[in-house]
């Protein structure tokens, strides 16, 4: 298991017991060195691509911790940073999400709940620039303000349980699902859709208890960042919670995830109040091979005989990963 420490930066492989087994690179600004790590992907079988958001950079390491080498990411459009990495597929071509955060709809679009266009744009090794693979629709957000020191400034929030459009990557393939209905796509390396896989699986209904629980979450996260930015400008963002629009549904996929032997794990939307979550696994073939139920929590990947899943402890409220075996 790969992992990324924030403070100090830090990459680490452990074991399936926990046990620290090597650690990756170091703090720095050199060659083979990271700044601020926030993503790790898997390139081919036995490479980690580290992701630092400062530098703009992919740093390559082997499995032994042995250094592989750089990638340059550039930026693209308006913002000074790389586009959000999805995945890498097995050429190394690297797929990457360029979410909009426009305050405001389109002209004629409801400020109430509207969704950018969200192109998603591929990276070929050593490549200076993005080319875009096809356009979807983004996240669902409505027009809201934030106020600090006296100064207000438009922004979007997202609808609580709004529809958030997901996209993964396996070896060869580019799976996505627009989340408000179970309909998972799968494309080609270049864009192309391939396949439609659609279950008939309603979306369930957002109670005032999943409301309350989607603001508590929101809260303490809030919370863990007066240590990073001024307390004030947290607490003026806590009582926003209040104000925060709700879908009238949940989303109908609320994960979705590509095992090591290409298999799409799609997590059923369930309620966060659920103590369990249910997965319908599906071929590379797109058809449905099973069902699987896990504890509560967000599954950081999967196997052939196992599943890493993110919890978080429901007494200390300390997150902790957990190894689940897997009987096909």
């Amino acid at each position: 298991i790969a992992i990324v420490a924030g403070q100090p930066p830090q990459i680490m492989i452990i074991d399936t017991l926990g046990k620290k087994s090597v650690v990756i690179g170091r703090a720095g600004e050199g060659p083979g060195e990271y700044r601020m790590p926030t993503q790790l992907l898997l390139v081919g079988s036995d490479t980690l691509l580290a992701f630092d958001v400062m530098r703009r950079k992919g740093v390559l390491f082997g499995l032994d911790g042995s250094s592989r080498g750089e990638r340059d990411f550039p930026v693209a459009g308006a913002l000074p940073i790389a586009p959000q990495i999805i995945g890498v597929l097995n050429d190394g071509t690297s797929i990457h999400r360029m979410d909009g955060f426009d305050p405001e709809p389109a002209t004629g679009g409801d400020a109430n709940s509207f969704q950018l266009p969200l192109p998603i744009v591929a990276l070929i090794p050593g490549g200076a620039r993005y080319d875009t693979l096809f356009v979807t629709k983004g996240v669902e957000m409505y027009s809201s303000t934030m106020t600090f020191q006296g100064q207000t400034a438009a922004i979007p929030r997202q609808i609580g349980f709004g529809v958030t459009p997901l996209v993964t990557v396996g070896p060869d393939a580019i799976w996505m699902t627009p989340a408000n209905t179970f309909e998972l796509q799968r494309r080609s390396s270049g864009g192309a859709l391939m396949q439609i896989v659609r279950v008939a699986l309603p979306p369930r209904a957002v109670t005032p208890a999943d409301q309350e629980e989607y603001k508590r979450v929101f809260k303490d996260a809030l919370e863990r960042l007066k240590s990073m930015a001024p307390p004030a400008l947290i607490d003026a963002e806590i009582k926003k919670l209040d104000d925060t629009r709700f879908a009238k549904t949940l989303p109908a996929v609320a994960q979705l995830v590509v095992a090591a032997d290409g298999t799409v794990w799609a997590n059923v939307g369930g309620s966060p109040i659920d103590t369990t979550t249910t997965w319908g696994v599906f071929g590379t073939d797109g058809k449905l091979q099973g069902r699987v139920t896990l504890p509560k929590g967000t599954v950081f990947a999967v196997g052939s005989d196992r599943v890493i899943v993110r919890r978080e402890d429901p007494e200390t409220g300390l997150i902790r990963l957990e190894v689940w075996g897997l009987t096909r």
